[in-house]
């Protein structure tokens, strides 16, 4: 393998492991979005989550952001 073959590998995967990276900092941010908007788990609790759920939720979120 010459030294372009490598180089263009490399280049590769680094363009493949940022569009793997955009997508998953946006699945995070939609995430986020979902447990703390108005009515969510974490906000107003207006779907009713017991006490037990929210913790849960909560550890989701803080592994997230």
């Amino acid at each position: 393998m010459t030294d372009n073959e490598i180089i263009a590998r490399q280049v590769r995967q680094i363009v493949e492991l940022n569009d793997e990276l955009v997508k998953l900092k946006d699945g995070i941010r939609k995430a986020i979005m979902h447990m703390v908007c108005v009515g969510g788990p974490l906000n107003d609790n207006k779907l009713k989550f017991t006490p037990e759920q929210q913790k849960v939720f909560q550890t989701i979120l803080d592994e997230l952001e």
